[in-house]
C-alpha cells in the first residue's frame, strides 16, 4: 500500500481521544531502547516485562551493534480501553477521513486526522496504532480484549524494522538459514518443502541458528550479506515426535514460554499419540528457546552467503545432494523474494515513509543469490533417524566443496 494515500489535508475535527492518548504516552515511563543497523529505538509503557520481552522477540537480530544512529523512533504501549471504545465511535462520524484499509490478516478502519497523524482502529481485537509521522512516534492502544500485550508491541517494533531495513536496501525473503561448520547457508524453499524441519535437525547436529521463516539479504561489496528475521517458529507435530528435547513441550506445554497460539492442547491430549503427526497443530517457540533445547550455541545475527540449500522432505528418504540448474534456482528464489507483489505480509497499518528495494536492486539481489552454489537435499522425514542426521553438517561440507 503506497504511504501516499494516508497524506491527506488537516481535518477541521480533531477527537478528544486522541489528545488523551498524546497526553497520556508523553508521561510513560522509559523502559529501554534498541538499535538495529543504525535505527534507535525508544520503548515507553507502564509493563516492567515491556523491555525484556521485546529484547527477547528480538534476539536473533544484533541488538548490540555499534552503528551510528540514522533514525530514531518511538513505541509506546498504553493501555486504554474506554480510548479505544471512544475511537471505534468515531469512525461513523461523517466529518472525520475514514477508509476501510486490509490485507489477508486484518480489516482496518484508518482515521485520517492530519497529514502527520493517523489512527488505525481494529475493531475485531480492540487495538488502535496511533502514527505521528512528525515526532516518529508509535502509540499502540489496547483494550482488555488484547490476550497477549506485549506481543502485539514486539511486532510493532519488528515491523518498524522490516520497514526501516527496507529503505535501506534489505530485501526480504521466504526463507530460513544456518551456520554450520564455519558456512553460512540460506536454507528456502516453498511452503511445506522441510525448512523448518531441516533447520531443527541441524540445529541437533550442532549448527548455529541464524534465521527461520524470514531472512534480509544485501549487497555489501560484491558478496550476499544476509540478517536473521525476528520471527517464532512454528513446529508441527510429526516434527516435535521425532525429538525428546521438544516432546516435553506438548506432554507439559506450560514450559513454553512463547503463547502457544497454534495449538488446541486439549485436542491434542486426546488423540492417541500415534495420531500426533496427523494434526496440524503447532508449537510456536522463540528461536533461543528452540536452540537451548540441543546445544549452548548461540545464535549467529548475519554474515556472508557462502551457498544456498533448498531442503525436501520426504518419508523413508536417505539424504541425497543435488545441483539445481540456474532455471530450477532461480524459480525457487524469486518465487520466495517477498517484493512489492506480497504486500499480504505487510501489517496495513505504519502508513510510514519507508521506501522499499527498487526493482533493480531485488533483481540484483536474486542474480547474485542465484549463481551461489547451491543443492537440493532430499532429507528423511521419519522417527528414529537420530544418528543420521548428525551425518548432515560434514556431509553438507563435502557437498559444496
Amino acid at each position: 500500500m503506497s504511504t501516499l494515500a494516508t497524506q491527506t489535508s488537516p481535518q477541521r475535527y480533531h477527537p478528544l481521544w486522541l489528545d488523551q492518548i498524546l497526553k497520556k504516552s508523553e508521561q510513560l515511563p522509559h523502559q529501554g531502547n534498541f538499535h538495529v543497523q543504525g535505527l534507535s529505538i525508544d520503548i515507553h509503557g507502564y509493563d516492567p516485562e515491556i523491555h525484556h520481552w521485546i529484547a527477547k522477540y528480538l534476539y536473533p537480530l544484533n541488538l548490540s551493534e555499534s552503528i551510528d544512529t540514522i533514525l530514531s523512533y518511538r513505541i509506546n504501549l498504553l493501555h486504554a480501553d474506554d480510548l479505544v471504545i471512544s475511537a471505534l465511535n468515531t469512525i461513523e462520524k461523517v466529518e472525520i477521513d475514514t477508509r476501510r484499509i486490509s490485507n489477508a490478516r486484518r480489516y482496518l478502519d484508518r482515521i485520517c486526522v492530519s497529514k502527520q497523524i493517523t489512527v488505525d482502529c481494529d475493531p475485531q481485537y480492540g487495538m488502535l496504532w496511533v502514527t505521528d509521522r512528525s515526532t516518529n512516534t508509535i502509540t499502540v492502544v489496547l483494550s482488555v480484549k488484547v490476550r497477549w500485550p506485549l506481543m502485539e508491541i514486539s511486532r510493532v517494533a519488528r515491523d518498524l524494522i522490516t520497514r526501516y531495513l527496507e529503505d535501506q536496501g534489505w530485501v526480504l525473503f521466504h526463507a530460513g538459514a544456518i551456520q554450520s561448520l564455519g558456512k553460512n547457508y540460506l536454507v528456502i524453499g516453498d511452503a511445506s518443502a522441510g525448512k523448518t524441519s531441516f533447520i531443527i535437525a541441524m540445529l541437533f547436529a550442532g549448527s548455529a541458528f541464524i534465521s527461520n521463516e524470514r531472512v534480509f539479504v544485501k549487497l555489501v561489496n560484491g558478496s550476499a550479506q544476509m540478517l536473521s528475521f525476528p520471527m517464532p517458529i512454528a513446529v508441527g507435530l510429526g516434527t516435535m515426535m521425532q525429538y525428546p528435547e521438544l516432546i516435553q513441550f506438548i506432554r507439559q506445554p506450560q514450559f513454553c514460554q512463547y503463547p502457544p497460539r497454534r495449538i488446541n492442547i486439549g485436542k491434542v491430549h486426546n488423540t492417541p499419540e500415534w495420531r500426533w503427526p496427523e494434526l496440524e497443530d503447532k508449537i510456536q517457540f522463540l528461536p533461543q528457546e528452540l536452540s537451548q533445547q540441543f546445544s549452548d550455541t548461540s545464535g549467529i545475527p548475519s554474515g556472508k552467503i557462502d551457498g544456498v540449500i533448498v531442503p525436501c522432505i520426504r518419508k523413508k528418504q536417505i539424504i541425497v545432494f543435488e545441483a539445481l540448474a540456474q532455471k530450477q534456482i532461480r524459480s525457487v528464489i524469486t518465487h520466495n523474494c517477498i517484493d512489492r507483489s506480497h504486500d499480504e505480509i505487510y501489517p496495513p497499518w505504519m502508513p510510514l515513509p519507508f521506501q522499499r528495494p527498487s526493482y533493480e536492486e531485488i533483481d540484483e539481489t536474486i542474480t547474485h543469490l542465484i549463481n551461489l552454489p547451491n543443492f537440493r537435499i532430499r532429507f528423511s522425514g521419519d522417527k528414529n533417524r537420530r544418528n543420521e542426521i548428525k551425518t548432515y553438517p560434514k556431509l553438507i561440507s563435502k557437498a559444496f566443496c
